[in-house]
């Protein structure tokens, strides 16, 4: 999911990503593959940079156990920054709710699923 939200980012006319995972050879990977289509839009790391963000993803699955650590720290975000994550259940995450309560505003993930449905109804056949 991450690597699909990355390239319609870049696609949807990102000047610049930040892509962070710990697994480096992913990361490279897909580096590498946003490189063929969009040469040096995409910056990685290891460890989250959010540093002058307007928009972060969390496209992880931190958050859909309570206990879950954050994959990023919302009160280093900057003013503004939209903070969205995928998840979908629990609708709200404690990213999605602690970044709120920082004033930031949040994009819950079943508007993810949302804009997924024409191409499963096409998929599929259903009208």
């Amino acid at each position: 999911a991450g690597s699909a939200i990355a390239a319609a980012l870049l696609a949807a006319g990102a000047d610049r990503l930040a892509v962070c995972d710990p697994d480096t050879a992913k990361l490279h990977a897909l580096r590498d593959r946003l490189d063929a289509h969009w040469p040096g839009r995409t910056a990685t790391s290891a460890e989250p940079d959010t540093g002058g963000a307007g928009l972060v993803v969390n496209a992880t699955p931190l958050g859909l156990d309570p206990g879950d650590p954050l994959p990023f720290r919302p009160r280093l975000l900057p003013p503004g920054c939209v903070v969205a994550d995928i998840i979908m259940k629990p609708a709200e995450t404690r990213l999605l709710r602690e970044a709120a309560e920082l004033g930031h505003p949040v994009h819950y993930g079943m508007h993810m699923l949302d804009g997924q449905l024409d191409s499963y109804r096409a998929f599929f056949g259903w009208p």
